[in-house]
This record gives C-alpha cells, sequence and structure tokens, in this order.
C-alpha cells in the first residue's frame, strides 16, 4: 500500500498543487485507502487495527449499510483512478438520514413534511497536508454533490445537509453554512460515599427497549414540530429524526469500541421514570476521546408527560439523571455531558444538584446547517432537538 504521507509523484510537500488546483477532484474512497487513513487517524487508546475494525463495524449498521453512508476522498486528480496512484490529500463521510421539517403555512397551520437530509462526520487531513485548504476544498465539493443529488429509489432531493464541527468552524462559515446554538452542561461525578442504588421510580433501559421507545419519541416529536406556530418564532422547524437505527448505531459503536479497549460491553442504555401522567427517560452511550478517558454522553432526553406538578416533574427528571451518574461511577467515567439540555433538565439538574454552568461550545462540535431551499429561507430555520443523537 502506498504510504500517503509521502506522496512518490511529488519532489517534496512544497510541489503539493493548491487547494483551488482543477487537478483536484472528489472520489468515493476505495478500500485500501480507506484502511490507510484510518491507520493515520488512531490515536490512544485504539491501536491501528482496533482503530479499523471499530470503523468497520460501525459502517454497517442499519443506518449506514444500504449504501446511505459514502466515504469520500479528495485526491490528486492526475494520479490515475486507482489508488495505488493516487494521493489522498483529505477525508470524509456522509450519511443519508430520515429528519423532519415543518413549516408555516399560508393558512396560518404548520404543515409537517418527512424529507431526507445529509450529515458530513469524520473529516480529516494527513499532517503533512493541513493548513493548505484541502478540507475547506473537500466539504466544498461534498456539499455540491450531495446539494445536487437524486435519492436513491426517488426523483427528490435532500432538504439539508448538516454536521457537528470536528475540526473548527471557519471551513463551514466559508461555505456558506449556518451556525446553531452548541449548549451543554455536565453533571457532577458521584462522589464516594453516595448510593449505587437507583432511585426506585428508575427503570434502567436494555437493548430491548430502545426500538419501542425511539417509535414514541419520532410521533411525540413529530407532534411537537406540528404545533401552532408562535408570533415570535421562526417560521421552519428542522429536526433530525430520533429513530432506532439512529440510536443503535451509537449503541453499536459504543459497544465496539469497549469491548477492545476494556473486553466488556456496557448492557444499560438508558434511564425511565414513569410518574402519574406520563414518563421521562434517556438514551446515552460511554465514549472513549483518549487514554484513560471515558465520558458518558446523554444522547436524547424525552418527557412525555400531559400534565403534571413541577416538583413532581423535576423530581422525575432528577431521578433519571442520578441514574446517569451512577452508570457513570459504574465505568469509572471522567465526565457525563447533556448537550443542548431542554430548560427543564437544566432545571432538574440544578434543583438536584445546585452548581450547574450552561457552558456554549463556539470551535468544536458546534451544529452547522446548509439549506438546499431558496437561499432567503436561511434566517426563517430553527434547528430543533439539536441532541447528540444526531451526531455522527
Amino acid at each position: 500500500m502506498q504510504d500517503l504521507t509521502v506522496p512518490t509523484m511529488f519532489a517534496s510537500l512544497q510541489d503539493l498543487p493548491l487547494s483551488t488546483s482543477s487537478d483536484l477532484r472528489l472520489a468515493e474512497s476505495s478500500k485500501s485507502e480507506q484502511m490507510h487513513i484510518w491507520n493515520l487517524k488512531a490515536r490512544e487508546p485504539y491501536t491501528p487495527e482496533a482503530y479499523a475494525a471499530i470503523e468497520e463495524h460501525c459502517a454497517n449498521q442499519l443506518i449506514t449499510n444500504n449504501g446511505q453512508m459514502i466515504k469520500w476522498v479528495l485526491v490528486h486528480g492526475h494520479s490515475g483512478t486507482e489508488d495505488a496512484n493516487r494521493v489522498v490529500l483529505a477525508s470524509c463521510h456522509s450519511i443519508q438520514r430520515p429528519a423532519l421539517v415543518a413549516r408555516l403555512g399560508d393558512d396560518g397551520e404548520s404543515k409537517l413534511e418527512p424529507v431526507v437530509c445529509h450529515t458530513i462526520r469524520g473529516v480529516y487531513c494527513p499532517e503533512e497536508f493541513r493548513r493548505r485548504g484541502y478540507a475547506t476544498r473537500l466539504i466544498n465539493e461534498v456539499q455540491k454533490v450531495l446539494e445536487n443529488r437524486v435519492l436513491e429509489h426517488d426523483d427528490a432531493k435532500a432538504q439539508f445537509t448538516c454536521c457537528y464541527s470536528d475540526i473548527g468552524n471557519s471551513i463551514y462559515r466559508k461555505g456558506g453554512w449556518k451556525a446553531f446554538a452548541a449548549t451543554h452542561i455536565d453533571l457532577p461525578l458521584l462522589a464516594e460515599m453516595e448510593s449505587r442504588v437507583p432511585p426506585s421510580n428508575i427503570e434502567l433501559l436494555q437493548a430491548a427497549d430502545v426500538d419501542k421507545l425511539c417509535a414514541q419519541d419520532v410521533d411525540l416529536m413529530s407532534r411537537a414540530l406540528s404545533r401552532p406556530f408562535q408570533p415570535h418564532e421562526k417560521p421552519i422547524r428542522v429536526a433530525l429524526l430520533p429513530n432506532y437505527p439512529s440510536i443503535q448505531w451509537h449503541h453499536a459503536c459504543e459497544e465496539a469500541a469497549s469491548r477492545h479497549i476494556l473486553g466488556r460491553v456496557p448492557t444499560t442504555k438508558g434511564a425511565l421514570a414513569s410518574i402519574q401522567h406520563g414518563k421521562i427517560w434517556c438514551t446515552w452511550h460511554h465514549t472513549f476521546p483518549g487514554a484513560n478517558q471515558i465520558e458518558l454522553h446523554i444522547l436524547r432526553f424525552v418527557v412525555d408527560v400531559n400534565d403534571s406538578h413541577d416538583e413532581q416533574l423535576l423530581s422525575a427528571i432528577g431521578a433519571v439523571l442520578q441514574a446517569a451518574r451512577i452508570e457513570a461511577a459504574e465505568w469509572k467515567v471522567n465526565r457525563i455531558v447533556i448537550k443542548s439540555p431542554d430548560p427543564l433538565v437544566v432545571s432538574a439538574a440544578r434543583r438536584t444538584f445546585s452548581k450547574i454552568q450552561v457552558e456554549e461550545r463556539d470551535i468544536y462540535g458546534v451544529p452547522f446547517l446548509l439549506w438546499h431551499g431558496p437561499p432567503q429561507e436561511v434566517e426563517d430555520i430553527e434547528w430543533t432537538f439539536n441532541e447528540e443523537y444526531g451526531d455522527f
């Protein structure tokens, strides 16, 4: 396999083409190119072999294994079509996903439409090729293809493309993407003397429970987006669908990573609390961002309550949060994160744990959206339910 960091057709790195060169082109990566990219990206706690195996596993899940995921590379176009004879300058992947768009109709009613969107993730440029504009060129080329791509088995096109920035924000801002608010809270880790017994009203969720809850969540979200628009609200709402394949992807990747690093897999996928007029639940996943680092991230937090006293509701949310802290303690987690928390969740966290700060993310993990409709509509969009389940 060619060493992509030492391109044989260039005398030196100074001879690399400009990012604006017509010799660069977008292509789908070959198997050997993808394996080499994974090898370059592998960092502790992953060996190159483990990293590649995990990525391969994640690419063969319900939401990624039917042509919905495309692995892209920016290559030097005069290198031929065979991967052994071309230089990969940057890479990423895109995934086709279900979403919802609600619009304020001329009659004043909310019009809900199931749509398809694309997400872009995993943007990577080998260290020797960085700061040359290749990642920006890659994203620009990919977004043009996705915007004009006719969906399989349909004559429609995707409504939008979105991403959660993993290499900073300037690339997306230059390409006309719109940034949305990105907040998170950290829950305090369980103290050594605190009880490891979940609250009595908590049901710990297993993998078999998630599918049914996701179906309920999709229905709840559809109804939430269909509610009447208020005068102060923006007239377009969008949301990524929190369906089972989306949640299952996170759990499949979690299990693959945990098996390689720790030799065991998490079996508890979330927690649910029932109260008189409904229920509250969340799903979570464990991440392994670095050597000796484990984090617990809340994927989706759902409050399905028709009528409840504030104290009862906040207490139930607090019980779910406490279950997450107990899970974190069992796995010796370094951090518990809830991204884009609902105000109710923030209130319950502050009521239960006191010192909770809402932090803003302004560099990494910022959600960006590229609208494929009329450009004037971009400022009319509210991206709702923008939680971690959408980030892949």
